[in-house]
């Protein structure tokens, strides 16, 4: 032990004692020494005057706080007089943590609170609240019943709106469990009167693609269901990236409103959970891994990873979320993903006609309140007419094609259609960037062919391979298993079939194969001739040429068919 200081609490109440960052200090004084003496006795008695900074801290947050878990056992704290906000006790400064130091400064000032008694006490109150009654914790909107969707607003005093079927929405007090994060941010006070067609007049958004954006809006305010990737296209000086940012200010503001590509799953993860609204901007390649990932965000599938300093542990991540890109073509994501986008088209802005980017924030901020309000009006009405639209025929995101029919029923519009045709579209985008879909539609369109996963690969491999072409008979399975809704979109069917020997493909085309604009080269492809194991000598050379400048403008280094 120091001559001058203790590894113990503060002991204000000793004569010629003060307290100096962590620890107790004895000021150089005649009586120094038989002051140190007195508490060191104390100590070893264990007779200290004052409760240790930690369990002060602890008993401050049992004060104030009422200890949960949330559904997937991380432990939160809500604050006793505002009973709809959820605290985490591992957040950052809008935790349970930062709000601990603070309180404990303005009833000791001057003296702060340690970190190591922060974080004794905040292991107190982990272990608490893993054995409390767990709760279901929402970020941003929460459905209450059929009829009614409650948003949080992100304001201080937890004020959210209540959407009703029918009726409209009000503004209401204390409502709903809500979950709050480093990333969310205030929305902006909805009022009446306002119209969704004040924001078209700052987007630069094509006719067509205007009643799907729309109807994106009102999906993203109903929760529970698989959300399509919004994907906004176009050339340089569409403004992707203002449009992008408005979208995300006026449905989940955030600190962070555009985001880059995650380095991996665990940044992905982080950045994810933090928001319901994850904005990507400015994308020029998504790897293998992270197109999975984009596609779990969608439908929501849980991923089971180890739990931090644990060999054994594990915890369940389970993220919904609404995600926005920008800046990528269609043709160079994988089929799997394409399939779970809603496209939307941005048009060129002239050069008389742009402003600065002040001029778009300052009249946005203005027209915030009355467009969200406008937003919330026909989620109203879309959440009473929803319970009767049936459709025919149901699209792969069939939770959002049935919106977009309750959106067309009450506009006008024809946002379900638009969205059916997107379906080939992409699908054509998909085909006439990838060798291997292009080589299969050539094939179907010689007629139907069947035989094994090896044979099928010697028939589609040209004399000259490209760089990531299938080397065996698994790779090959697996890159077409992510072409196959572009395939089918396509009018091509690959079919798996076993018998009790061995298991065949059967290639089919059943109706007129649709291939976009394709790379220079590779249009040929398409031709219901001489198939690639001919010997067509320059033909295939051309042919792999192509493909491997395709390949070589890739941004995705995987060693695996870019589809």
């Amino acid at each position: 032990m120091n001559a001058n200081s203790f590894d113990d609490e503060p002991f204000d109440d000793y004569e010629g004692v003060d307290w100096d960052g962590d620890e107790p200090t004895v000021w150089d004084d005649p009586d120094a020494p038989e002051t140190i003496a007195r508490i060191q006795a104390d100590i070893d008695k264990g007779s200290s005057k004052k409760p240790s900074q930690s369990s002060m801290l602890v008993d401050i947050a049992l004060e104030r706080y009422e200890l949960f878990s949330k559904e997937d056992g991380e432990p939160i704290a809500i604050a006793k007089d505002r009973r709809n906000i959820a605290m985490s006790l591992r957040g950052g400064k809008k935790g349970l943590r930062s709000s601990l130091a603070s309180v404990f400064y303005e009833r000791h000032k001057p003296r702060v609170a340690s970190a190591s008694a922060l974080t004794d006490a905040l292991a107190v109150l982990e272990g608490k609240a893993i054995d409390a009654r767990r709760v279901t914790t929402s970020l941003r909107v929460a459905r209450v019943g059929e009829g009614s969707v409650l948003v949080d607003l992100g304001r201080v005093d937890g004020r959210c709106v209540e959407i009703t079927a029918g009726r409209g929405w009000q503004t209401v007090d204390h409502e709903g469990l809500w979950e709050r994060t480093a990333l969310t941010g205030e929305l902006p006070m909805p009022i009446q009167g306002g119209s969704l067609d004040q924001l078209r007049g700052l987007l630069n958004v094509s006719d067509s693609s205007w009643p799907l954006l729309v109807g994106w809006l009102v999906a993203a305010m109903l929760p529970g269901h698989p959300q399509p990737i919004l994907a906004l296209f176009g050339e340089q000086g569409t403004a992707k990236s203002s449009a992008t940012r408005m979208l995300v200010e006026l449905i989940d503001p955030s600190p962070a409103p555009l985001r880059t590509a995650p380095r991996d799953t665990d940044s992905w993860l982080v950045a994810a959970k933090g928001s319901r609204v994850v904005a990507l901007d400015n994308i020029s390649g998504i790897a293998g891994w992270f197109s999975d990932a984009l596609c779990r965000a969608v439908t929501g599938d849980a991923l089971v990873k180890r739990t931090l300093y644990t060999d054994s542990d594990q915890h369940v991540i389970s993220i919904q979320r609404c995600v926005i890109l920008n800046g990528i073509d269609a043709g160079a994501l994988r089929g799997d993903l394409v399939d779970r986008l809603v496209k939307v088209e941005l048009l060129r802005i002239p050069r008389n006609e742009r402003r600065t980017d002040n001029e778009i924030r300052t009249q946005f901020t203005d027209i915030a309140p009355s467009v969200l309000g406008a937003l919330f009006d026909l989620v109203a009405q879309v959440l009473a007419v929803l319970p009767s639209v049936s459709l025919n025929e149901m699209p792969r995101m069939a939770d959002f094609a049935r919106i977009l029919a309750a959106v067309d029923e009450i506009r006008g519009t024809d946002a379900l259609a638009v969205y059916r045709g997107l379906e080939h579209e992409l699908a054509d985008d998909v085909i006439a960037s990838s060798p291997l879909a292009v080589a299969v539609v050539r094939l179907a369109g010689r007629g139907v062919w069947h035989g094994t996963a090896t044979e099928l690969l010697t028939e589609l491999t040209p004399e000259r391979a490209p760089r990531g072409w299938p080397t065996n008979a698994g790779t090959l399975a697996s890159a077409l298993k992510r072409l196959l809704p572009a395939l089918r979109a396509a009018g091509v069917e690959v079919v798996y079939e076993r018998d009790n020997k061995q298991r065949t493909i059967h290639v089919t085309q059943t109706e007129v194969a649709r291939i976009g604009a394709s790379p220079p080269s590779l249009s040929s492809l398409s031709a219901p001739t001489a198939g690639i194991g001919d010997d067509t000598g320059d033909d295939e050379r051309e042919i792999g040429d192509a493909q491997n400048r395709w390949y070589d403008r890739s941004d995705d280094g995987d060693d695996e068919i870019r589809a």
